[in-house]
């Protein structure tokens, strides 16, 4: 049998691994074996579980081991198209001294070998930018320190900057910023683009909803940000200048498209401090916006909608300096803002239910400083932030999901208690006890595989001290309930990948004469899932291959879909058309992907 179980293994691996590449089945294919990380965990991946730690940035472009970038808080970050993380700036701690200031460097971090490269800029604080040419690139342009910025990379590659509160072209005086600016990797060279190398300047409006090369928003700090489906850039609100000299915290929406590199103002107005209309909580309203704020959460969604929640600002009415716990969504597509979730006033504790379990009446408390993330799921993350527990305020760790689709948070992950210390357990090794200290103002990531990356911010290492943090964490997303194929003959199992023939469940159909005999087996096929069905996906539903496919036949198809706990069943006739030692492979594609395809032996003797 050992050369025939060769023959096998080779013939499965020849049909399995095309189907496991179309369905894009990254879990594992044939002999690859389940290398995946345990999902729904932190590990803590890098940098010390300290507080205040200076950075060691080694030689500037290359990768290190020891590389670590400094406690900061508020840098600007966002994920590359190969899935390395990039942030800029942020206000902390540089290569030597124990002063905190603003940082103009640039990093890298490379998920598949775990290491940091400080790419650009200064190992010291409070650097000017050199700004160079308006829209020409050079060698010796870099933006000066700041944090509070807003960044995103483009479909070329590119790593775009706005804003925040930094040092401008000259002189010892920080302020708000409203510059534009592009970082091309190929080059290794940063490019003016837009807005002015002073600070505190006005914006220019414009007419709303048309692009023009003279729009700009003003300085601002603390916006929320993210790329549109489009590739387009969008930016909302933050503490900062309108368009007339005002300052206050804004509710404007704005997009920018790095092609035509023109700055278009989009929904919310263009004076400081307006309160929100909220209309009716799940009905869209021309009249409808969220009030001004900053340091608020912002996502945009697959289709192209833009999502905020809380930040500091202005409620329905009466004055801001209060955190916000309200949940937007802005339809570009008919230009109105829902109010979808939380509530129109501020300073509102947390509805946290139960721990990863979701429900109408979950919220999180108000908050600002926090960590967001959107994934392929289509569901909205976030993590910690200043803010409100169900009780009281202080620092948090919690994490939140919100899914659309059900209008419903779930808090996931994390303790419900303010300035717990961080659970690091062994570095590189996830742990469902870990989580990272509370913290606000951390660099979040969406890397590759959907995970989640953090690190930074201002808060709690492993100690009950507060400082500027510099560990870096990584959390796997649940996997989402699936269905589970479960097969069996004569009430026996039959393991997927079997290659070892059996008369107690029919996969051996025993000796038959050959050319006038058959023999015929039953097979069972279940869903063990409680809660999602399981769909058979092929074209027959069951096909038969290998060296004696013709002597094996379905000649009765199961049913799909397999409601959860549920079982269908099919048939299979052997007659063989020869004397001796016959053998073929069922195959069954399916929608539990892990177990895509489900395949198994079956033989029988020709007499």
């Amino acid at each position: 049998m050992k050369s025939n179980e060769r023959t096998f293994g080779m013939q499965i691996a020849k049909l399995v691994v095309p189907i496991c590449r179309t369905a894009l089945v990254f879990f594992w294919c044939f002999l690859l074996g389940n290398t995946a990380q345990a999902q729904g965990d932190w590990t803590w991946m890098k940098g010390l579980n300290g507080i205040n730690q200076n950075g060691i940035y080694g030689a500037q472009g290359i990768a290190a081991p020891a590389n670590t970038p400094g406690g900061r808080q508020y840098a600007a970050g966002c994920t590359d198209a190969s899935g390395n993380l990039w942030f800029f700036g942020g206000q902390g701690y540089p290569a030597s001294g124990s002063t905190i200031g603003f940082l103009n460097d640039l990093w890298k971090y490379n998920p598949s070998t775990n290491e940091w490269t400080w790419v650009k800029g200064d190992n010291a604080i409070s650097q000017n930018g050199v700004y160079g040419t308006q829209g020409t690139s050079a060698a010796a342009n870099k933006p000066g320190g700041r944090y509070y910025a807003e960044a995103w990379f483009d479909g070329a590659g590119n790593f775009w900057m706005f804003g925040g509160i930094g040092f401008p072209e000259s002189g010892s005086t920080s302020g708000y910023l409203n510059d534009l600016w592009k970082y091309n990797p190929s080059t290794n060279e940063w490019t003016w683009v837009k807005g002015s190398k002073l600070i505190n300047q006005s914006g220019t409006f414009g007419a709303k909803g048309t692009p023009a090369v003279g729009n700009t928003p003003g300085g601002l700090i603390a916006t929320a940000g993210g790329v549109l489906p489009s590739g387009n850039f969008w930016l909302h609100g933050g503490n900062g200048y309108n368009g007339s000299g005002s300052s206050g915290y804004m509710n404007d929406l704005w997009t920018f498209d790095p092609i035509s590199e023109q700055w278009t103002w989009v929904s919310g107005s263009n004076a400081p401090n307006k309160n929100g209309v909220y209309g009716t909580q799940g009905l869209p309203d021309a009249g409808n916006f969220p009030g001004g704020r900053d340091r608020t959460a912002g996502w945009s969604d697959a289709s192209g909608n833009i999502w905020i929640f809380g930040g500091v600002g202005y409620p329905e009415s009466g004055l801001t300096g209060n955190r916000l716990n309200d949940l937007w969504k802005y339809d570009a597509s008919t230009n109105q803002w829902v109010w979808m979730k939380g509530s129109k006033a501020a300073s509102q504790y947390a509805v946290y239910g139960t721990q990863g379990t979701p429900a109408p009446g979950n919220t999180p408390g108000a908050r600002e400083g926090t960590a967001t993330w959107y994934g392929s799921t289509g569901k909205l993350w976030l993590h910690g932030g200043a803010g409100f527990t169900a009780s009281t305020t202080g620092r948090l760790s919690d994490l939140w999901c919100y899914d659309p689709s059900t209008n419903e948070w779930t808090w996931v992950k994390g303790p419900n208690t303010p300035n717990p210390s961080g659970a690091f357990g062994t570095q590189g090794t996830a742990a469902p006890g870990n989580y990272p200290g509370g913290r606000e103002g951390a660099v979040a990531w969406l890397g590759a595989s959907d995970e989640l990356w953090l690190f930074g911010g201002v808060g709690r290492g492993v100690t009950a001290s507060n400082g500027h943090l510099n560990d870096l964490w990584k959390y796997a997303q649940p996997e989402p309930p699936s269905a589970e194929i479960e097969a069996s003959g004569n009430g026996y199992p039959i393991e997927n990948r079997s290659n070892t023939p059996s008369t107690d469940n029919g996969t051996d159909f025993g000796a038959v004469p050959s050319g006038s005999g058959t023999a015929t087996s039953t097979f069972s096929l279940g869903n063990g899932s409680t809660s999602v069905p399981l769909e058979l996906t092929g074209a027959p539903l069951v096909t038969i291959a290998g060296l004696n496919a013709a002597d094996f036949m379905v000649t009765a198809m199961p049913g799909t879909p397999i409601a959860p706990g549920g079982s269908t069943a099919f048939t299979v006739e052997f007659t063989p058309s020869a004397s001796g030692y016959r053998w073929a492979i069922v195959i069954i594609t399916h929608t539990d992907l892990p177990e895509n395809p489900f395949v198994f032996m079956v033989s029988g003797f020709g007499l």
